[in-house]
């Protein structure tokens, strides 16, 4: 059965696949630049540093705590990850980055007093070195 849906699949794309002039179809840079503008009025972004002792099962946790931000509905997008060192001497010295997205102002401040960001807020301190560093941006 599984086979049958594939094939008929696999036709039905073949036949909207048909040759056509594409000339049209090409993106003007006014175009572009439209299609490329951010979605989110603010980036939120947070910079941890951990302490040494922290495990690697302590680093996952203390991510997927991160991501569970997610729950709050005013976040747009959310982006977490550790840092890597790829040789760069400037490279500052964070452990995990997060990024939040929010659609204007006002979601970032519901978001910044909603009891579950502050709880997890909280959850975090243990394995901080010290106070993240944080950066808000406004892209044009």
């Amino acid at each position: 059965m599984r086979r049958s849906v594939y094939v008929v699949f696999g036709f039905i794309l073949l036949l909207s696949c048909k040759s056509r002039d594409v000339s049209n179809d090409l993106i003007s840079p006014e175009t572009l630049i439209e299609v490329q503008k951010p979605s989110f009025e603010i980036e939120h972004m947070v910079f941890f540093i951990l302490k040494d002792s922290t495990t690697n099962a302590e680093i996952s946790l203390f991510k997927e705590r991160l991501r569970s931000l997610r729950r709050i509905k005013e976040v747009g997008q959310i982006f977490v990850a550790e840092t890597q060192d790829l040789g760069d001497s400037r490279a500052l010295d964070y452990d995990v980055v997060m990024t939040v997205s929010f659609r204007n102002r006002t979601e970032m401040e519901v978001y910044m007093d909603h009891p579950f960001h502050l709880i997890v807020k909280e959850s975090l301190k243990p394995f901080l070195r010290e106070a993240p560093a944080t950066i808000d941006l406004m892209p044009e």
